[in-house]
């Protein structure tokens, strides 16, 4: 449940303070700073980060000049590491120091049936545009942005999609905690 999730990361948050991640794929690396006011987010991020989830998915979701989304991929690993942990939700984190602009890092969700606009934990995005993209603040949570490897954003969301977005060669990455 969402209130299991909360009381777990609030616990785990206070030992895994860590808020660096390096993201490492075929096209570069990206250095990822998460933000400590939205502790719930950061601590379910690096809990995945810790327990390999991000390993197991890629950069799924690639739209140039908009954003790239990770956190998918067709690996009977991934969905049996997903129900193992319930495929857990977490309640929004919405911060107004935090708006949508190239480098955001934010939780994806899904949109039908979600009134309380909870996160999906197994899920990001990285905003890789430049436009005025306040419509969608107060619709994710933002819990950190690229703080190195911006032309690795910018590279990804330049590679070859299928109408639905999924890149036709996979992105893979490795996540790794930093500090």
């Amino acid at each position: 449940s969402t209130a299991t999730a909360v009381d777990f990361f609030t616990e785990y948050g206070k030992k895994n303070p860590e808020t660096r991640v390096l993201i490492s794929t075929d096209f570069g690396d990206m250095e990822i700073e998460l933000f400590k006011d939205t502790p719930i987010h950061r601590a379910s991020f690096i809990y995945l980060v810790k327990e390999g989830c991000f390993d197991m998915s890629g950069f799924y979701r690639i739209i140039e000049d908009f954003v790239i989304q990770a956190g998918r991929s067709d690996l009977e690993s991934l969905a049996a590491f997903k129900n193992l942990r319930k495929n857990y939700k977490i309640p929004p984190e919405f911060r107004k120091n935090h708006i949508h602009k190239r480098g955001t890092v934010a939780a994806a969700r899904d949109w039908t049936y979600n009134p309380s606009k909870l996160s999906t934990a197994f899920e990001f995005y990285i905003l890789v545009g430049t436009d005025d993209y306040t419509h969608i603040d107060g619709e994710h949570t933002i819990f950190g942005r690229v703080v190195k490897g911006m032309s690795t954003a910018d590279k990804i969301s330049r590679v070859k999609t299928a109408a639905d977005d999924w890149p036709l060669k996979d992105v893979n990455m490795k996540v790794k905690v930093i500090r």
